[in-house]
């Protein structure tokens, strides 16, 4: 009874011990916050549109007889997405197939009658050379077998013509099949089953979500700064989380380049519309959502930076932990673009040569010790020493 006593009393000892010493020093891996020349870059506002969307309509009048999609649905390329019904159009396909047969049996005809006239010119040519006939009779069969070629090459001209109304018939019973000519969703249904179609009456609108772009709204003073094909931008989509390297949900960002300016400005606004195409794998992004996007301004001023995996967020915003002393503190902080691997701050609690947390911090709590396994900065300045 008296060691079970003693043994609890140790235990008792051993954990009051361990509260009194505080939470374990968290490992982690830190970096300076710098003051260093930065390339400003001016925020500008837009929104996604998508480089392919498409209002399908009916080619050919007639009736709707399928419709096989729903708005919000994905058609892949070359699914079909209608019908209209055809049985007149093949009626007249029949006739025209009927025309050609009867324009070959004219052919047919012509030609046989041209080669017995041609037969009777030459026997009429072979008498008159041997004084047996006269010119009257050679000319008159000579007339006949014009007469024939006349008839057979107007025949064949007739031919022609059914052939290319027959090729037409067959074209517009297959313009009465509406397929998707690109992969898409269904935005927009426009008519339903039974209804009576015109010649470009829409059926539905389809809209790619593969190629996306940006449409930016930027100010007349930067457009000399900017250049197709070369100029990169940020675009932020807030609606859309993503998770970083750390699981983390953040915004979708994405680094992308200038396609388009577009060569005429709002005469309201003096803005430009400046066209960036962005990646959309999943695609998450949609036409109409609103992006955020930083655009290189041309001028270079000294700017507070810190890392871009320093940067925590949670419902109040954003924050960092510092190495304060030894111990963690949180530090609220406000991001204003992005450059390369770390991102331009406001003004605000963090001062230059102040360490921040870049590894480790998705476990801290403040006041939390810290062990520093790894200072950045300090091997940037003895690396930089020894060159």
């Amino acid at each position: 009874m008296l060691q079970r006593c003693i043994s609890a009393i140790i235990v008792a000892l051993a954990s009051a011990s361990a509260l009194a010493q505080g939470p374990p020093p968290a490992a982690v891996v830190v970096d300076a916050v710098r003051r260093e020349p930065i390339e400003l870059w001016r925020q500008v506002t837009g929104e996604l549109r998508s480089l392919q969307r498409s209002s399908l309509a009916a080619e050919e009048p007639g009736v709707l007889l399928t419709l096989a999609v729903e708005e919000g649905d994905r058609i892949e390329q070359g699914e079909v997405i209608a019908r209209l019904d055809t049985t007149l159009a093949e009626i007249a396909i029949e006739a025209q197939e009927a025309e050609v047969q009867a324009q070959h049996a004219v052919i047919r005809q012509i030609e046989v009658e041209l080669a017995q006239a041609r037969r009777d010119e030459q026997r009429i040519r072979d008498l008159t050379d041997r004084a047996a006939s006269n010119e009257t009779e050679l000319d008159r069969a000579r007339t006949a077998v014009l007469r024939l070629e006349a008839q057979l090459a107007r025949a064949r001209a007739n031919l022609r013509a059914a052939e290319v109304r027959l090729t037409d018939a067959r074209q517009r019973v297959s313009d009465m099949t509406i397929t998707a000519p690109f992969t898409g969703h269904i935005t927009r249904k426009s008519t339903e089953v039974g209804q009576w179609l015109g010649r470009g009456d829409e059926v539905v609108e389809l809209t790619s979500l593969e190629r996306i772009e940006a449409r930016l709204d930027v100010p007349e003073k930067l457009i000399a700064r900017l250049r197709e094909g070369s100029t990169q931008v940020r675009v932020i989509i807030d609606a859309i989380r993503v998770e970083d390297e750390q699981g983390r949900k953040v915004p979708y960002e994405t680094l992308a380049t200038i396609s388009r300016i577009i060569p005429s400005a709002d005469p309201l606004t003096r803005q430009f519309t400046v066209r960036v195409p962005i990646p959309n794998p999943e695609a998450l992004a949609r036409p109409g959502m609103s992006v955020i996007a930083f655009v290189p301004e041309g001028r270079f001023e000294p700017r507070m930076t810190i890392p871009r995996d320093a940067v925590l967020r949670d419902d109040a915003g954003e924050f960092v932990y510092f190495d304060a002393g030894g111990v963690a503190m949180p530090a609220r902080i406000q991001t204003r673009f992005v450059t390369q691997d770390r991102v331009v701050i406001a003004p605000g609690t963090l001062q230059e040569g102040m360490l921040v947390v870049v590894e480790g911090n998705e476990r801290l709590f403040p006041s939390q010790p810290l062990n520093i396994v790894r200072n950045l900065a300090d091997e940037r300045s003895k690396a930089s020493g020894q060159d």
